[in-house]
């Protein structure tokens, strides 16, 4: 197995590539990699799907085809007790207590159909794609799968960039396909040009884009000399003109009734002053203060109850800041961003320790006296939640 992490949202490989070329040499097609490692620098709950992905996309390159997700801990408490446990300070938190943990399947399901494609054929000889003609400053990678007369190509924008590419493919006399793994969709592309014993397509990328480019069939249109752009055409869904009804979910601290918008406009924003906020509008305390580059665009929504493609936020409730600050003698305004110097955490977890009487854990001390302890309860309990309770108490 190998590894990657996910430092300051870019892929970060731990001896990926050698690992990789050794597995490839003992014919191994089942790549797996310990993906989306973390530390408390960099995870914080404020990993969204938008942030994984182009990290993914870039291990998918670099070989992998395997994502063995790093980490879900077991929540065996109930919703009370949120974020919940973690794995100490490490891992990105893949968990049932995320706050996109429902919405987030779709990254999952983008992840697996990734997968049945990388993990099928084989990988031939080098055999990259060749990118020309880019514009606004993204990012192409492709890696090519092939078996008989197949060839299956991924193609992504790794950038956080929107932008177009001329991209250029070893083979001919096929027609191009573009499978979307994000909707699932397939569709025949019908500007190309087949020269040279190659094909060339135009293709759009969305910012962190990605898509499979498959020759499956003989080409059954006539390639064209210039090649026009093979990209997104944005379709009229629906008009928005009328006054909104939004709830939100005030388990996670929304307001507890609906709120109406006149116009559609962006929520974040309406966080920067009271005379934009409607009078029906119930926030956490201090909203008016709070920076809107901070909250993550992130809701699920709806139209005409058909789900569109979801987003999130993040928000600390200044309620929960000013708890903790009271508890451990500090000012509100410490916690404010809490967690960006790397030495916070640390500081503030000997802080508690020493208000609490306590000591951090310490397997080589406390390992001995534990089992003893849980062996002696264990014959008095055979319920195995009692006794991590019982433990944890």
């Amino acid at each position: 197995m190998t590894e990657f992490w996910a430092h300051g949202g870019k892929f970060s490989p731990y001896q990926l590539e050698p690992k990789v070329a050794a597995l490839r040499k003992a014919g191994q097609n089942i790549l797996e990699a310990e993906a989306f490692a973390g530390n408390a620098k960099y995870s914080q709950w404020d990993e969204t799907p938008a942030w994984l992905k182009p990290i993914g996309d870039a291990a998918f390159f670099a070989g992998v085809n395997r994502l063995v997700l790093h980490r879900f801990v077991q929540q065996p408490w109930n919703d009370r007790y949120k974020p919940g446990a973690t794995m100490g300070r490490w891992g990105t938190h893949f968990d049932r207590t995320q706050t996109w943990w429902e919405p987030g399947k779709a990254l999952v399901t983008y992840w697996q159909r990734c997968q049945a494609l990388l993990q099928w054929g084989r990988a031939p000889a080098a055999d990259t794609v060749g990118v020309t003609n880019a514009s606004g400053d993204i990012m192409v990678k492709s890696v090519h799968r092939q078996a008989g007369s197949t060839d299956v190509y991924f193609v992504a924008n790794i950038a956080r960039q929107p932008g177009a590419a001329t991209c250029t493919f070893q083979v001919s006399g096929m027609q191009p396909e573009l499978w979307d793994p994000v909707t699932g969709t397939m569709r025949t592309l019908t500007h190309f040009a087949d020269q040279n014993e190659t094909t060339t397509l135009s293709l759009q990328f969305a910012e962190a884009q990605s898509m499979f480019i498959v020759f499956r069939q003989k080409a059954t249109g006539k390639a064209v000399a210039r090649v026009p752009p093979n990209g997104s055409v944005p379709a009229e869904i629906a008009v928005l003109n009328r006054a909104w009804r939004v709830t939100f979910d005030s388990a996670w601290g929304g307001p507890a009734s609906a709120v109406t918008f006149a116009t559609l406009t962006d929520w974040a924003n309406r966080l920067i002053g009271d005379e934009q906020e409607p009078d029906d509008c119930e926030w956490i305390p201090g909203h008016e203060e709070k920076d809107a580059g901070s909250l993550k665009a992130f809701p699920a929504w709806f139209i005409n109850n058909q789900p569109r493609p979801q987003e999130w936020y993040k928000q600390v409730p200044d309620s929960l800041a000013t708890y903790v600050a009271g508890q451990l003698a500090l000012d509100t305004a410490v916690l404010t961003r809490y967690g960006e110097r790397e030495a916070t955490r640390s500081e503030h977890l000997h802080t508690i320790l020493l208000y609490l009487k306590r000591r951090r854990w310490q397997p080589l001390i406390d390992i001995v006296p534990l089992e003893r302890w849980l062996l002696e309860r264990a014959l008095e309990h055979d319920n195995e939640r009692v006794l991590l309770e019982m433990a944890c108490e």
